[in-house]
């Protein structure tokens, strides 16, 4: 139990966490412009604005959205 107390009493454990948690939040809100971007392209090239320069539409596409 002190180890824990002397752990949480330390600045360096806190960093750490802190990097972390930063870590975590900008590889989700990646994750999340990856999505719109595809999602974005599903919709572009259901309407015809451009073709299907990736050729990943009939994989990642269904009526203009992402499967």
């Amino acid at each position: 139990m002190d180890l824990i107390k002397d752990l949480l009493r330390r600045p360096t454990f806190w960093y750490l966490v802190l990097i972390l948690l930063t870590m975590g939040m900008v590889g989700n809100m990646d994750y999340q412009d990856e999505v719109a971007e595809a999602t974005t392209y599903c919709q572009n090239v259901e309407e015809g604005v451009w073709p299907d320069y990736n050729g990943t539409y009939d994989r990642w596409c269904e009526n203009g959205r992402l499967k």
